[in-house]
């Protein structure tokens, strides 16, 4: 079986039989995480203070939390398994998925919101009115994912429309707010407050503009252009003083918006980004450095939650725009190679196929300590399982999320027979 296929089909049936995801079908959608109990004690209780919907598993527990974008993320992943992999039932799983999402979950606003079709944070969280700048660029992102590469179900849910709403709310916010200077901290804010996320970082900054390049490659915005080259302007002078997780975040963005617009700053940064992420790479394993503030820090520990997972996305859309740069190749065989080689083996269903959130180099083991967000013992569907198998399942068929998003000319899905 192609090594790419059977290792992504080893994730599907940790979502499947986990408890993640339950009923397994997606019916009801995918929780954030499991949390093994192994954690520290302390990092336990804060989570489970603050999340007060769980189900106890054997040696972990569900975060039950339903996020829009972690079901987005999942739903995409069952979709692209479904069809390159030959596999209708997991098809049907990624569309009960979005099923949950626009018809049961009651998280996308309606039209008549002040924010129209943004996503709450989680179906359990309904009170928040703020709405987070990372979660709903990817809720943008994968719904043009679904416009652009599966249009009857783009018809279904009408998932670009909504798309394209909540993006000129987004292209309107990062305006305002790079037309307002920083707060005490540094941080760049929504001065409306309606928007979550200090802009600044590239978690939050990069993503907007991946995000508002995908609805301009599908619906043709050249008004978002001031805003998001205003924003690269800034963030060419800063990525470097930035720590690494925030490289390829600044990838995808930059190389987004360079594809999309044509835009010399945005080639500019992406090249950038691309400089740091070699400068940051083991070069042997192609493993980076786990700098992020809500993971633990270490050069030999691989953070999945907000770093290596990212880069492997990142780093295939960035090969796609620059196929002759042989550098920026090699790094992204080396981390598909080591996500692939460090993947979850144990026996215990519960932990079979999945990837943890961080990795101990040094020890060959998951490990290297726990924050509340971020380490070994978090085991995001999102963020960390779902990205990573979308990056194996492209690397499959040769693509990237430039052409799954409509970015860059796609002419379907390239079947690899097994």
């Amino acid at each position: 079986m192609n090594k790419f296929i059977e290792s992504a089909g080893k994730n599907i049936r940790w979502f499947e039989n986990s408890g993640v995801m339950r009923p397994a079908d997606g019916f009801w959608g995918v929780a954030e995480r499991l949390v093994a109990l192994d954690i520290e004690e302390s990092i336990r209780q804060e989570i489970v203070e603050k999340f007060a919907s769980r189900t106890m598993l054997k040696n972990s527990f569900a975060v039950e939390s339903r996020r829009p974008d972690c079901n987005f993320e999942t739903a995409v992943m069952f979709l692209l398994y479904g069809i390159l992999a030959q596999d209708e039932q997991c098809f049907t799983t990624g569309e009960n998925l979005l099923d949950y999402l626009y018809f049961r979950s009651a998280m996308k606003r309606s039209k008549t919101h002040k924010l129209p079709c943004a996503w709450r944070w989680s179906h359990v969280i309904l009170s928040a009115d703020g709405h987070w700048f990372d979660d709903n660029s990817w809720c943008i992102i994968l719904q043009c994912v679904l416009r652009n590469a599966f249009p009857e179900l783009d018809q279904k849910y009408q998932a670009g429309d909504a798309a394209l709403t909540l993006a000129g709310h987004l292209n309107a916010a990062v305006a305002r707010i790079m037309e307002s200077s920083p707060d005490e901290k540094g941080e760049m804010n929504d001065p409306d407050k309606v928007w979550i996320g200090n802009l600044r970082l590239p978690h939050w900054g990069g993503l907007s503009v991946f995000a508002l390049s995908c609805i301009h490659s599908l619906y043709h915005k050249p008004e978002y252009l001031p805003a998001i080259r205003k924003y690269l302007l800034q963030l060419k002078n800063e990525l470097p003083g930035f720590s690494t997780s925030e490289y390829a975040y600044a990838m995808m963005g930059a190389v987004a918006a360079a594809e999309a617009f044509g835009d010399e700053t945005a080639r500019e940064v992406a090249l950038l980004s691309r400089d740091l992420l070699l400068k940051a790479a083991d070069p042997v394993t192609g493993t980076l450095p786990s700098s992020h503030y809500e993971a633990p820090s270490g050069k030999a520990l691989a953070d999945l939650i907000y770093t290596l997972n990212w880069s492997l996305l990142g780093l295939q859309m960035f090969c796609r725009f620059a196929p002759e740069d042989k550098d920026a190749g090699t790094l992204l065989d080396k981390q598909l190679a080591l996500v692939m080689d460090i993947q979850d083996d144990s026996p215990d269903a519960e932990f079979n196929g999945c990837w943890r959130g961080m990795y101990d180099m040094e020890q060959h083991s998951w490990g290297g300590g726990n924050l509340y967000e971020g380490g070994s013992s978090s085991i995001y569907s999102g963020w960390t399982n779902a990205p990573i198998s979308t990056a194996l399942l492209l690397a499959h068929a040769g693509i990237s999320l430039l052409e799954l998003s409509g970015i860059k000319k796609f002419s379907g899905f390239s079947i690899v027979n097994s």
